[in-house]
């Protein structure tokens, strides 16, 4: 599913005094104008906006926004351009780029060179593509003096904030976001980092731009949770262009330990591989110390989680058990994983095969009334034994963060209760650990934690705190498991009742729209840079589970996966917008109860 353009455009044209206009006009927004001042991209998006490419100041804010997209260092000599003599000479900015996105349109008096601009902070765009989310929930303003210059033709901003700014709209438009990966410390998969490659920079010259990010190393939101390249790996000279549908990457010695050469150049073609997607040539040639390993194989495409092979599996909860939907992959097949015997008595449920290895949890309800937590681990195809732990409040779904290579001590399991985050062992409860262990989270959350959602590397999880978003890494610490750099993410919903990952770069929220007492589901990255609606408007109703099967991350054009949900106790899949009913079951029931609804969906992952 491709993502709908946003419909924040800046708009209006500023009239200059001397026109017939009188002085004492109060402000008001900025009309539209003229079409001309338009920004041409070519192919490449090797050409920029300029100042002199309008006169009509509604184009002229817009392009001024636009401005800075481009290679980092000469950001500001791009700014400067559209600056008087004299604004150039005081403009000092901080490092990075702040990208903004506009609330409502800009303001001016027509007889007033003065135009300001509400915004809110989204991220600051930093060197080697990487965009670093800022949640300040307050308005901003901006102000600039724009007018004409004596002796000079056009149009100028003569005085702004010390700032260098830069549109979503306009972020979206001259970048391209370029997933580079990193390989977690486990050294069992791969943890993707999102990165902002400007369409100026041409096609060919793009490997070398990746090759010298990952060669300097992963973010800091994740840099605790993955395992950089050795220190000191520089790539040797730049990219050379395709030859015979060859990409040729040169690489020092160092980039193999001497001590895992042979795991460390399998580890390092996968890793080049998927950070070089879409591939621009069939051939990877990868040189270390004059000797050259070449490439042809998609195997490398398994080290990847985010990696899907199959449609998905759709699942549901019907009076107590979990059943297949019709419109499922699969759809003839038994439930799988869980016995028989334990299909009862189910709330909600999660299901996830790793390896070799399945998982399962379940909530269900006791004859007491109370609820328990059930979970077990088995070989693929085997049916798993479950251990049982009473649950003291009302919990959320369950969620795995399973080990891409499937081994038990790497997969954990998550779920949200009395306001808390909890985690609970693949292999089930014990004597050792009879019951839930409390996640750590340095400095604790603002408010209760609601919500949780893992992402398919199983290193990162987004979580909703108080009825705001936050991202954050999922590591061990003294044995137990962490929240690791949270980071708050600014969306344009609010009070947010539930969050999943509908791929390894999107989540799918809901919450209140920003204009209305009613609730929408949304899809953002992770960064919050942008956002279109999946379902803009639900009702009244809080929508109260989200859950997904992620995009397969091999599909370039794919970036959003499949998506289910819950409405009080209404249930609902994607594909259909009618509230799931019996009809939507893959096994017929015969004279089903009025009452008895699915409920709970959910799917395979």
């Amino acid at each position: 599913m491709k993502r709908g353009l946003l419909a924040a455009v800046l708009a209006g044209t500023l009239l200059a005094g001397g026109c017939g206009i009188p002085d004492d006009t109060e402000v008001r927004p900025l009309q539209p104008g003229p079409a001309g001042g338009e920004i041409n991209v070519n192919a490449q998006g090797a050409e920029r906006v300029r100042r002199e490419d309008t006169s009509v100041v509604k184009d002229f804010v817009t392009n001024y926004l636009a401005a800075a997209a481009g290679e980092q260092k000469s950001a500001v000599d791009r700014v400067k351009e559209f600056l008087s003599s004299q604004a150039q000479a005081t403009f000092r900015p901080p490092d990075g780029i702040k990208v903004i996105r506009v609330i409502g349109q800009p303001l001016a008096n027509p007889d007033d060179p003065n135009v300001t601009i509400k915004y809110r902070e989204i991220g600051v765009l930093k060197a080697k593509g990487i965009l670093e989310p800022v949640n300040k929930p307050e308005e901003q303003t901006a102000r600039f003096n724009i007018g004409a210059v004596n002796g000079q033709s056009g149009i100028f901003v003569r005085e702004l904030a010390p700032a260098l700014l830069l549109s979503d709209t306009a972020l979206k438009r001259y970048y391209k976001r370029q997933t580079i990966y990193f390989w977690n410390q486990e050294r069992s998969g791969l943890v993707p980092d999102v990165r902002y490659m400007p369409t100026s920079v041409p096609e060919s010259a793009r490997p070398t731009e990746v090759i010298d990010w990952l060669t300097s190393g992963p973010q800091p939101s994740i840099a605790s949770l993955v395992e950089a390249l050795p220190d000191d790996t520089k790539p040797i000279g730049n990219v050379p262009a395709v030859t015979n549908q060859t990409l040729q990457i040169s690489l020092p010695g160092q980039v193999l330990p001497q001590d895992d050469q042979p795991g460390a150049l399998q580890r390092l073609q996968q890793q080049l591989r998927w950070s070089l997607r879409p591939m621009p040539a069939a051939t990877l040639a990868l040189s270390i110390e004059h000797q050259t390993y070449t490439y042809t194989d998609s195997d490398y495409l398994n080290v990847n989680p985010a990696y899907q092979q199959t449609e998905p599996e759709r699942f549901a909860v019907y009076n107590g058990q979990i059943v297949r939907l019709a419109q499922s992959y699969r759809s003839g097949e038994p439930v799988p994983i869980i016995r028989p015997q334990d299909n009862r008595g189910i709330v909600s449920a999660a299901l996830v095969v790793s390896g070799s290895r399945s998982y399962a949890a379940l909530v269900v309800s006791e004859r007491d009334g109370k609820q328990s937590l059930k979970v077990g681990a088995a070989g693929t195809g085997d049916q798993v034994t479950l251990t049982r732990a009473r649950l003291s409040g009302t919990p959320g779904r369950p969620v795995w963060a399973r080990s891409p290579n499937g081994t038990d001590p790497g997969t954990n399991g998550l779920i949200t209760m009395g306001g808390k985050l909890f985690s609970f062992p693949a292999g089930g409860f014990s004597s050792r650990r009879p019951g839930l262990t409390a996640v750590q989270w340095p400095d604790g959350p603002l408010a209760a934690v609601t919500a949780v959602a893992v992402a398919p590397d199983a290193h990162r999880i987004a979580l909703i705190a108080g009825g705001r978003l936050y991202v954050a890494g999922l590591g061990l610490g003294d044995g137990v498991l962490q929240v690791i750099t949270p980071r708050a993410i600014r969306t344009e919903l609010r009070n947010l009742t539930a969050v999943t990952w509908s791929s390894q770069e999107w989540l799918t929220l809901s919450g209140l729209k920003p204009d209305a007492d009613r609730y929408a589901i949304m899809d953002v990255p992770i960064d919050g840079s942008e956002y279109s609606y999946r379902q803009d408007d639900l009702g009244s109703n809080p929508v109260t589970n989200l859950t997904s099967r992620p995009a397969n991350a091999a599909r370039s054009d794919e970036n959003s996966g499949a998506v289910a949900y819950m409405i009080g106790s209404a249930a609902y899949d994607e594909q259909k917008t009618a509230r799931m009913a019996v009809d939507d079951l893959a096994e017929k029931i015969a004279n089903p109860p009025k009452d008895k609804l699915p409920t709970s969906p959910f799917f395979l992952n």
